[in-house]
């Protein structure tokens, strides 16, 4: 797979990842209902799930990363940028899953 692809792939991750984070937000902000704490629990382990795939892309991008590091020749970066701003875009966005699921367990424990 070339950079591109890669840095492609990165930014599909991310954006799956931030639609699970912006449903459980959604489940967490909204009004209480009779089953807003097994809506809680489906997306909070939908989440975990893409949260683990996302972290998989992660360490792949930075393996890639530290390799095309040792082959720059001068000062040609090519795509190597791109792949470092697409993987930290999605660890950022790992980061607000990571809180977002932390905050709905805190909530269903609390519920408890």
């Amino acid at each position: 797979m070339n950079l591109k692809q890669e840095v492609k792939l990165l930014n599909a991750q991310r954006k799956i990842l931030r639609t699970g984070c912006m449903a459980l937000r959604a489940v967490l902000r909204g009004p209480g209902g009779s089953n807003k704490a097994e809506q809680l629990t489906e997306l909070s382990s939908a989440l975990r799930r893409i949260y683990k795939s996302s972290l998989i892309a992660n360490i792949e991008a930075n393996q890639t990363i530290a390799e095309e590091a040792e082959l720059l020749v001068g000062d040609y970066l090519g795509e190597l940028p791109g792949l470092v701003k697409a993987n930290s875009r999605l660890l950022e966005t790992c980061l607000l899953a990571i809180n977002l699921i932390d905050e709905a367990r805190h909530h269903l424990q609390g519920n408890k």
